[in-house]
C-alpha cells in the first residue's frame, strides 16, 4: 500500500507544476492532513494554531512547487517544512509546548475487523497498546509515531528529528520494549 501511495505522490507532484496544480495540491493535502495535523500537535499546545500552521505547510509547498525536484524525498520535505514553521512560529511567540504525552496517537485506526467479539477484542487490544504507547518518554513516542504510523524509513524519521540513525535506533528499540513490557503486565 505504502508504495502505492509514494507512486501517487510522486504522480500529484508532477500535476502539481502543471495545469491541474491546485488539484494536485488539494489531494496532497488529503494525503497529509491528518499526519501533519498530528505532528503539530505534537509541537504546539493549541490546535488552531497548529491548523494555522498546516495551511502554511501547504502554502509553502505550492509556493516552491517548482523546486521540488525529487518525489521520493517529499514526505521528509514537508515534515521538514511543518518542523521549521513550528519552530518558527514557537521561537517568535514563545508560546508553551505541550509534552508529547498529552496528545494521543491513533496508530491502529483502520483496524478492520470480521466479527463483534473480533471487533471487541481488537479494541480491547488498541487501547492497551495506545496506553502504553501514551507511557513512552517524549523522544521514544515521537520515534516510534514517525517510523511505525507514518511509515516514515529511518533515514528520513531521524532527518526530520535532527538526529542519527544510531540515535533514533536507540529510540525505538526502547520504545518497543517499554511497549512489550507494559503488555505482558
Amino acid at each position: 500500500m505504502w508504495m502505492e501511495e509514494k507512486e501517487k505522490i510522486t504522480l500529484l507532484l508532477d500535476q502539481l507544476k502543471g495545469a491541474d496544480g491546485e488539484k494536485a495540491l488539494d489531494a496532497l493535502a488529503a494525503i497529509y492532513y491528518r499526519p501533519l495535523k498530528r505532528y503539530l500537535s505534537l509541537i504546539i499546545k493549541d490546535e488552531r494554531i497548529a491548523l494555522e500552521l498546516l495551511s502554511d505547510v501547504f502554502l509553502a509547498v505550492w509556493k516552491n512547487r517548482d523546486q521540488i525536484l525529487y518525489p521520493g524525498s517529499f514526505n521528509t520535505y514537508i515534515y521538514r517544512i511543518a518542523k521549521y514553521k513550528a519552530i518558527k512560529f514557537l521561537s517568535r511567540d514563545k508560546i508553551e509546548t505541550v509534552g508529547f504525552d498529552s496528545v494521543p496517537i491513533e496508530l491502529f485506526d483502520y483496524v478492520e475487523t470480521i466479527s463483534p467479539e473480533d471487533a471487541y477484542i481488537s479494541k480491547e487490544n488498541i487501547h492497551r497498546i495506545n496506553e502504553a504507547i501514551e507511557t513512552l518518554p517524549p523522544q521514544c513516542k515521537m520515534a516510534f509515531k514517525l517510523v511505525r504510523e507514518d511509515r516514515m524509513t529511518y533515514g528520513d524519521a531521524a532527518e526530520v528529528m535532527g538526529i542519527s540513525i544510531g540515535t533514533l535506533n536507540t529510540y525505538i528499540y526502547r520504545a518497543v520494549k517499554i511497549i512489550r513490557t507494559k503488555l505482558t503486565e
